[in-house]
C-alpha cells in the first residue's frame, strides 16, 4: 500500500548517553516520552511521541553542526588509559587526521595548519619507529603536550556558536555525519574525498585503542565489539559500497554511519525495558526535525531497522506493544542530514 508519513521521535537522548544508562535515567525517558506521546495522539492518532530536548527556535543547525563536531574532534586526540601508544595508534591517528584535513572547512585556517603540525609530528614518530625496528612508543603526556595546541583551537572554533548536543554520543554522531558530508556536494568544486576513507579511519581508531573515544563516545565496550564484528563482515550496506566500481561518496557513507549509531541507540533503548519497563523511542531524527523522514512499517513482531533488529534479537526482547514501527525515507533522510551537518554549508557563516 501507499505508504504514509508517521512521527517518529527520540527520547532524552542527553539523559541516555550509553547502553549503560541507569535506571533512574532510563525511568526520566520513558516519562518524557509518555508526555509527548499523549500529546501527539490528541494531535493525529498516533500513539509515536518524540521527547528530544526542545531546540532553540534560533538555533543554527549548520553553526550547531562546527560547535558539537568540532568539539568532539578536539575530545578524539585524548587517550584514554595509557602511559604509552605504540605504532599501531600513531598509524590510525594519523589516518584519521588526514580524513580531517580532507574534509575541514577551507575558512578554518589555523585548524587546519595545527592539524598539518600534528600529522608531521605523528610523521616523526615514525622514522622514529623505523630506526628501532618498530620498537619505538609515545610518552602519552608528551602526545597530550602536542595535541593540546590542536584541540585549544578546534575548541575556541567551537565556541562560536551554540551547539545542540548534551552528551559525547551526540557530538561523536554530529562529527562522523559532518566528516561525511563535508565537501560532497559536486556544484562546490571541492575535491570529492572518498566516504571510504572516513570509514577506514573510524574503523582503525576502533581497532587501535578499543577503549578510546569511538568506545566511550559511542556507547561502551558492547557497541565497540559489535561495530568491530560488522564493518568487516560489510554489515548495513557497506559490503555494497565497498564492492563498488567507484569510491563511495560521502552522502553514501553518510548513510552506513548512521545506521551504525543505531546499534548504539537501538541498545540503550531495548536495555531501558528491564530498568524502567517500557522502551523509549530513540530514533533519529526526531519526526519534529524531519516530518518526511520516517514512513510506516507493516511487519510484525520485529523491527524494520535492520540496527534494532539485531539488538532485539540479541537481547531476546519483544518488540514493545504499541510501539509506532517505521522505515526511512532515504532521499528526505539524506535532505536532511546535509542540511544539518555539512560543515561546507556552514563554511559561509565562519
Amino acid at each position: 500500500g501507499a505508504a504514509s508519513e508517521l512521527s517518529v521521535g527520540a527520547s532524552a537522548a542527553g539523559a541516555l548517553a550509553s547502553p549503560s544508562a541507569g535506571g533512574g535515567r532510563c525511568h526520566l525517558a520513558v516519562a518524557a516520552a509518555a508526555a509527548v506521546a499523549v500529546e501527539g495522539a490528541a494531535q493525529d492518532g498516533l500513539a509515536v511521541g518524540s521527547a528530544w530536548p526542545t531546540e532553540a527556535d534560533r538555533l543554527d543547525p549548520r553553526g550547531a553542526s562546527l560547535a558539537d563536531g568540532l568539539q568532539a574532534l578536539a575530545d578524539s586526540l585524548d587517550i584514554h588509559g595509557h602511559a604509552y601508544v605504540g605504532v599501531r595508534w600513531l598509524a590510525a591517528m594519523e589516518m584519521w587526521l588526514r580524513a580531517v584535513s580532507a574534509r575541514l572547512p577551507v575558512e578554518l585556517h589555523d585548524v587546519s595548519s595545527r592539524v598539518t603540525e600534528l600529522t608531521q609530528f605523528i610523521e616523526l614518530e615514525w622514522r622514529r619507529a623505523l630506526s628501532s625496528g618498530g620498537n619505538h612508543s609515545l610518552c602519552s603526556a608528551v602526545w597530550s603536550q602536542r595535541a593540546s595546541v590542536l584541540q585549544e583551537a578546534l575548541r575556541s572554533v567551537a565556541a562560536r556558536w551554540q551547539g545542540s548536543c548534551r552528551d559525547a554520543t551526540c557530538r561523536a554522531l554530529s562529527l562522523l555525519q559532518s566528516l561525511a558530508l563535508s565537501n560532497s556536494d559536486p556544484a562546490s568544486g571541492s575535491l570529492q574525498p572518498s566516504g571510504l576513507g572516513l570509514l577506514e579511519a573510524f574503523w582503525g581508531l576502533l581497532k587501535a585503542d578499543p577503549s578510546g573515544w569511538v568506545t566511550t563516545s559511542l556507547g561502551g565496550e558492547v557497541i565497540a565489539d559489535q561495530l568491530a564484528e560488522v564493518v568487516p563482515a560489510g554489515r548495513y550496506g557497506i559490503d555494497q559500497l565497498t564492492s563498488a566500481g567507484t569510491p563511495p561518496s560521502g552522502t553514501q557513507m553518510a548513510l552506513v554511519l548512521w545506521r551504525l549509531y543505531d546499534i548504539a541507540s537501538a541498545r540503550t533503548a531495548l536495555e531501558c525495558v528491564a530498568t524502567a519497563g517500557a522502551m523509549p523511542d530513540l530514533r533519529w531524527p526526531p519526526s519534529s526535525l524531519c516530518p518526511g523522514c520516517w514512513r510506516k512499517c507493516f511487519r510484525k513482531g520485529r523491527f524494520c531497522l535492520e540496527p534494532w533488529e539485531d539488538q532485539r534479537r540479541a537481547l531476546g526482547a519483544e518488540l514493545p506493544e504499541g510501539f509506532a514501527d517505521a522505515q526511512p525515507n532515504e532521499d528526505a533522510l539524506l535532505a536532511f542530514l546535509s542540511a544539518r551537518y555539512s560543515w561546507t554549508s556552514a563554511s559561509s557563516a565562519l
